[in-house]
């Protein structure tokens, strides 16, 4: 068989000593009538496209069938980006809530035709083939787009020129809040729709939704110009522009070609571990409520040009001085020298052919580690912000989930504040005459998931637009932080040359308005308690029950013989003690002979344990019989106090309530150093100064050695006040001991 200009022959050749002439004549002609049968169905029967016409996506032939694609209406298939996938898995998880629904509200002045109108935006969904994609998620893999050959544009018009101008603005702001959290079907494009409202002025609103999974904002203001250049040319009788020579599909097959920076990645990450988030420089509020608030400062031009001549001065960016200023405010903040936050980078790789024209979604929000030494100059410190972030930028496409395996923080957030610049001019090439309409104003809204977004725009002024989850910081904690950015970035600008540590905040506002709540220790408390209610129980573990009597009594005795062993104001003393009734009066007894105790968890590895005892300088340990014996090797040398030959004592009848041991029937035996049954069971006064240390607890070790974190009894008495208002608990409510007491929570539930 041969094809020669545009024919096919066929040549046969036989032995006729196998089969006769006649026989192959009739093969000829029956193969002859099927290939004109094959040829002639090719020719009718519409196109059908199997899973070798979409090389990307990786799916089999079995795979792509089950997702019961109109194949005929699909021009192509590949992966979604790592961080489209991530907006999408967000806006599943939070439905409803408008979360990665991008709404941008053009108002005209003057109307323009609407046909015409209507069909500049057509044309850039026909262009642009992001525009024109769904997203397939069930079928068991990665996320993958689907791009459509040709796709209806939901456009709605409303004539609402009837309503006052006041009824207008409120009927349009409850309409926009509605079509944000109706969100978009993802498995159905196109994910986006323009609605077109004619105001009282005589002026239209043109609000545009789309899923952030489909641009950035930089493919943003290329549309919208690009709109409004195919609107301009129809108007003066011409034709849209044609579709242009890259698509999102280029930039989905460079990237996945890419190399990984894992190394890179693991290096700043273990730079500046642990690095406090806005989760440890702000406190959640009291009252959660769901929901965002959004607030705007435009800065001055006074405050402009001193930014952009301090920024020439220190031969930075604006950028620099933007994030410097936020990196500072979160280590005041949290009184940490180490912080992270994140950072939006524009991802549009220039050695991409195309990717300025490109529409998408480039962008990518990736960690800031940054150090904020007391001691180093501002303008050497600027210099290297400025070079961490350039170094960022090429690793800039990597994604965020691979960073958070190699820095080994899987599952968490890596940072939970975001600085979004913009700096790409949405408004200057629209501000012209439009063939008899002008756009008169731009509003945008959009909402991520992070607790907190700073989104800085740069082009005829600077503004500063935050929006925040209520449900993770209050609007007065807001408002503190606005403010004191603002002078931070104000310090920024400043001509002196301070060094890092000279910054500060303004002490009144950085401590704002708070409660105060005077100072009553936790033992005055509950001697007060005991004092009042000495038969009533007050603890129980497992049928047993303890009065407040008895447990007076057993801590009073425990807390003089510590005493006696030299334990003294901030005395660090070990407690070594399963759960059980004598765990409550080690910690009392501890800090009733004026020390701190340190939670020696016997389940603990005894590496753990034998560093938090050198470390914390620990002489004296109280624990029970079992956990000394299983850690003797461990409190060799120390003094050890045993909690059962520290007897409970003499007290009123019925104080003891049933199923308690008794006095005298724990078993008894010798302290290392001496015998405590003769102890005093009385109470005394042991003053107690609000900065005295009332415990250590020591961090997980999850990034490295544990840390002692100390507590004072100021520390410990406000977070018993500030909170009591929470749960209002009274004399007949029960608080479980939940949590293990080596965990700060335990404290809580304890006291």
């Amino acid at each position: 068989g041969i094809v020669a200009e545009g024919e096919l022959t066929m040549r046969w050749r036989f032995s006729p000593d196998v089969v006769d002439a006649a026989t192959v004549q009739t093969l000829i002609d029956t193969f002859a009538t099927r290939i004109r049968a094959l040829a002639q169905h090719c020719a009718a029967a519409d196109p059908e496209k199997t899973a070798s016409d979409f090389p990307l996506s990786g799916l089999a032939q079995a795979e792509l069938e089950t997702l019961g694609l109109p194949l005929a209406e699909v021009e192509d298939i590949y992966p979604a980006t790592p961080l489209q996938q991530g907006l999408l898995f967000h806006s599943l998880l939070q439905e409803g809530q408008g979360v990665y629904v991008n709404q941008l509200r053009l108002t005209l002045a003057g109307a323009p035709d609407r046909s015409l109108f209507r069909a500049a935006w057509e044309a850039a969904v026909a262009r642009h083939d992001v525009l024109r994609t769904h997203f397939e998620l069930h079928h068991g893999g990665a996320a993958l787009q689907i791009v459509h050959r040709q796709v209806t544009l939901p456009f709605a018009e409303h004539d609402w020129s009837g309503e006052g101008a006041q009824d207008y603005e409120a009927r349009l702001s409850i309409w926009r809040a509605e079509d944000i959290a109706r969100g978009f079907d993802q498995a159905a494009a196109p994910l986006m729709r323009v609605n077109l409202f004619v105001r009282p002025d005589g002026g239209c609103d043109v609000v545009w939704s789309n899923h952030h999974a489909l641009a950035d904002g930089w493919s943003t203001a290329r549309l919208l110009m690009e709109i409004m250049d195919d609107y301009r040319s129809l108007r003066s009788g011409g034709s849209v522009r044609a579709r242009g020579a890259f698509s999102y599909r280029d930039y989905v097959v460079w990237r996945n070609k890419q190399p990984e920076s894992a190394d890179w990645w693991r290096t700043q990450g273990l730079q500046t571990v642990p690095a406090a988030k806005l989760s440890d420089a702000a406190p959640a509020p009291a009252l959660p409520r769901p929901g965002s608030q959004r607030s705007k400062h435009r800065l001055s031009q006074v405050e402009v040009d001193r930014l952009v001549a301090a920024a020439r001065r220190r031969q930075v960016t604006l950028s620099t001085l933007i994030h410097g200023a936020w990196a500072v405010v979160l280590a005041r903040y949290s009184g940490r020298r180490n912080v992270v936050f994140g950072t939006t980078v524009s991802g549009r790789p220039s050695e991409l052919p195309g990717a300025e024209q490109m529409v998408g979604l480039f962008i990518n929000s990736l960690p800031l580690w940054v150090n904020v030494p007391d001691d180093k100059q501002l303008t050497e410190w600027l210099h290297e912000l400025q070079q961490h972030g350039s170094a960022l930028r090429e690793h800039e496409g990597t994604p965020l989930a691979h960073v958070q395996h190699w820095v080994g923080q899987s599952g968490s957030d890596l940072f939970d504040s975001l600085i979004v610049f913009e700096n790409y001019p949405v408004d200057a090439r629209l501000r012209g005459d439009l063939s008899g309409i002008q756009v008169a104003g731009i509003e945008v809204r959009n909402r991520t998931n992070y607790p907190l977004v700073l989104v800085v725009t740069t082009d005829s002024a600077i503004e500063l637009e935050w929006e925040w989850d209520t449900s993770r910081l209050d609007e007065s904690t807001f408002n503190r932080l606005a403010e004191h950015y603002l002078e931070i970035l104000g310090q920024l600008a400043e001509p002196r040359e301070p060094r890092l540590g000279e910054i500060v905040l303004s002490g009144s506002r950085l401590t704002g308005p708070s409660a105060d709540y005077g100072f009553r220790s936790v033992m005055e408390r509950i001697t007060e308690r005991a004092t009042l209610d000495a038969e009533r129980e007050a603890v129980s573990f497992e049928g047993e029950r303890l009065s407040y009597g008895a447990l007076g009594a057993w801590s009073n005795r425990l807390g003089r013989r510590l005493k006696r062993l030299g334990v003294r104001r901030e005395t660090r003393v070990g407690l070594c003690v399963e759960r059980s009734l004598g765990l409550v009066a080690g910690v009392l007894g501890i800090l009733k002979a004026g020390g701190a105790y340190v939670p020696l968890d016997p389940a603990y590895p005894q590496e753990r344990l034998a560093e938090m005892l050198a470390d914390s300088g620990i002489r004296v340990v109280v624990a029970d019989r079992t956990s000394a014996e299983q850690r003797a090797g461990l409190l060799a040398g120390l003094d050890v106090v045993l909690l059962e030959d520290v007897p409970f004592g003499t007290v009123p009848a019925g104080t003891v309530a049933a199923g308690t041991v008794p006095a005298g029937t724990v078993p008894g035996g010798n302290l290392p150093v001496g015998d405590a049954a003769d102890e005093d069971v009385a109470g005394w006064v042991e003053p107690v100064h609000p900065e005295q240390l009332a415990y250590v607890i020591y961090t997980s070790g999850s990034t490295g050695r544990p840390k002692g974190v100390g507590v004072t009894h100021r520390n410990l008495a406000r977070l018993l006040d500030a909170t009591a208002e929470w749960y209002r608990f009274g004399p007949d409510d029960v608080w479980p001991l939940f949590h293990s007491y080596a965990f700060d929570v335990s404290v809580w539930e304890l006291f």
